[in-house]
């Protein structure tokens, strides 16, 4: 990447004016509009009658010297500032001025000036042609760090990526001009009027401004479309290119609300469909796609995932890249629910499942041996003082994948799903729902309140607030604007918090095919936490496998077990998302009375927090 600063050009006064004013008038207008890069010279001017004003008084150099040093710690202390302090002068004496933000460069800027002012006014008083005839080349030293901070601050940066080259590149730097010189225009064009420009990027893909808005706009009035329209206008950017970002960190601004990139997508990476995941089978992260900045976007698997989207959107090549990739996961047992007649979405992974419920009846077993299971580990992590389940190959994780989960609702599984969604995670558990609408009817407000990975695809109109919540409109977060092209979808989680549109790869079946077959054997659960599994009749274990089970049982029994604490339950319910007393006790099969108590016995020790009275609980551990 490449920044230059090009300088704004001042404003010129109308013509009929200038002819009007006098020539002290013309100084005085010249002197105003140079203000700032004048003050060195006028601070030069202060200091050299000051000098004349103190050469008469007795003891003059010694006051001046020990004025300036009073003056430089003054300036350097800044006490007005709550600040550290102590640390900008050693980085600036090792070199490390390139790291030191602007103001802490600015104060031992002032320090060193006031310093070297008495020292100067000290040796003017006692006389001599040397202090005159070296003054105006120590204002020149003086000056340059202040013409140099001014540069800048009175310029635009524009950066450019080094990928664009030759014709592209001048393009992009003529139309950095043009915005600079033409900026106040566009912006009243583009219904932003005052807006201040602070920066301009060009890459690849997009071009971007950041702004700094006025008259009561924020980064969220941009999200409506007259005003997007008509910046897409001002800027000569294709209709529907505009995204509207958080900046980050910008120079010399207050990082505020009403910051806001204006990203416009120019080339869009992701035109062509994606096709077949191409990422390692070994590599450390699950790639599900590319952002249109061409970034990957990388999959959390320790969280609870959610994929939703209509019909022909690509929920299946999601779900079928996440399985591609977990199957490979030698310490993660993969149990999927497919309902639909047939089981067509997951059947075909015939190889990756410990389990694959496919009727109403397996499903109901399967529920039941889950939940066995999670019990087993909780006493398991009991005896060995866990708080988290340590997964080895030997004692996978647990990772359900649910295909259009208003199956379960439809044979009355949501009871059990809910139960899971409170307690999975604690114990070497987390799942991915898949569904078109997850509405209350689909999906329970308790499992959706646990998922906090959000993939968005395509959805009808006025449907966004059904994916992503109530403010989904009014943060960006539109997944029914989406390209009606398949695989395109928004990812809300804690690695990613802002809206980037996004496009998916895509498996066909024979893609799956080919998959499944090259993939090694479904992964098993370690036989203590099957036994629910086994009881059920889903799986088989050898005799050798049930008896070192039955017998860790009854050395169990004998043992003297660790508490397993409720109010524990209570904490890892609220961890995964749970966050009322209602739905926890609903989740984790504890009175909700009791559950209430365990909450403020766990509030009074300072390990969950509530934003607002009525408001869901959130851990703080």
């Amino acid at each position: 990447m490449t920044t230059m600063h090009v300088r704004r050009r001042p404003k010129k006064p109308l013509a009929k004016q200038a002819r009007a004013q006098t020539d002290a008038q013309q100084l005085k207008a010249f002197a105003w509009r140079h203000r700032d890069d004048l003050k060195p010279l006028a601070l030069a001017v202060l200091v050299f009658l000051g000098a004349l004003l103190v050469q008469p008084v007795p003891g003059a150099p010694l006051l001046l010297v020990l004025g300036g040093a009073a003056a430089a710690a003054v300036l350097y202390a800044a006490p007005w500032s709550a600040k550290e302090r102590g640390w900008a002068l050693g980085q600036w004496v090792r070199g490390r001025r390139a790291r030191m933000a602007w103001e802490e460069r600015e104060r031992v800027y002032a320090g060193v000036l006031a310093l070297g002012a008495g020292i100067w006014m000290a040796w003017f008083v006692q006389g001599g042609l040397r202090p005159l005839l070296v003054f105006p080349f120590l204002v020149a030293l003086a000056g340059i760090p202040w013409w140099r901070h001014r540069t800048p601050r009175a310029s635009v940066p524009v950066t450019i990526a080094d990928e664009l080259r030759g014709a592209e590149r001048r393009r992009a730097e003529a139309e950095a001009r043009h915005i600079i010189d033409g900026w106040e225009s566009l912006a009243r064009r583009g219904r932003i009027p005052g807006a201040r420009l602070l920066a301009l990027a060009w890459d690849q893909y997009s071009k971007a401004v950041v702004v700094e808005l006025r008259h009561g706009q924020n980064r969220r009035s941009l999200n409506y479309s007259t005003v997007a329209n008509a910046l897409e206008s001002a800027l000569d950017a294709p209709m529907g290119s505009l995204r509207v970002e958080d900046p980050g960190e910008v120079t010399d601004a207050q990082r505020t609300a009403r910051l806001a990139k204006l990203r416009f997508l120019i080339n869009d990476p992701n035109a062509e469909p994606l096709g077949v995941p191409t990422d390692a089978y070994d590599a450390p992260t699950i790639s599900l796609g590319r952002f249109e900045t061409a970034e990957p976007v990388i999959m959390d698997e320790e969280i609870h995932t959610g994929v939703f989207g209509m019909s022909g959107s690509g929920k299946s090549g999601m779900v079928n890249t996440i399985i591609r990739r977990l199957r490979w996961r030698r310490s993660v047992c993969l149990i999927g629910f497919d309902l639909k007649p047939g089981a067509p979405e997951l059947r075909p992974w015939s190889k990756v499942w410990y389990v694959l419920a496919d009727t109403p009846d397996k499903a109901r077993r399967t529920m039941k041996a889950l939940i066995d299971a999670l019990e087993a580990r909780g006493e398991m992590m009991s005896e060995r003082g866990w708080r988290k389940w340590k997964a080895t190959p030997a004692e996978p994780d647990i990772y359900v994948i649910i295909d259009e989960a208003q199956e379960l609702r439809d044979h009355k599984l949501m009871g059990d799903m809910e139960r899971l969604a409170g307690l999975m995670r604690a114990y070497g558990g987390r799942f991915l729902v898949a569904t078109q609408h997850p509405k209350d009817t689909n999906l329970p407000t308790t499992v959706y309140n646990a998922i906090r990975q959000v993939v968005g695809m395509k959805v009808s109109d006025k449907a966004d607030r059904v994916v992503f919540g109530e403010n989904a409109t009014r943060d960006g977060w539109t997944p029914s604007k989406l390209p009606d092209d398949g695989g395109r979808f928004f990812i809300r989680s804690p690695r990613y918090r802002h809206p980037v549109p996004a496009r998916g790869f895509w498996m066909e079946d024979q893609d799956v095919e080919r998959e499944n077959e090259l993939g090694p054997e479904a992964v098993r659960l370690d036989a203590r936490t099957a036994i629910g599994f086994i009881r059920a009749g889903l799986v088989s274990y050898g005799e050798d496998e049930i008896q070192a089970t039955a017998s860790e049982e009854s050395d169990i029994v004998e043992a003297e077990l660790v508490e397993d604490r409720p109010q524990d339950t209570v904490l890892d319910a609220i961890r995964d998302g749970v966050g009322t007393p209602r739905a926890i006790a609903k989740a984790t099969g504890i009175p909700e009375r009791t559950v209430k108590l365990y909450i403020a016995q766990l509030a009074r020790e300072g390990r969950i927090h509530q934003s607002a009275p009525r408001r869901p609980w959130t851990s703080l551990d």
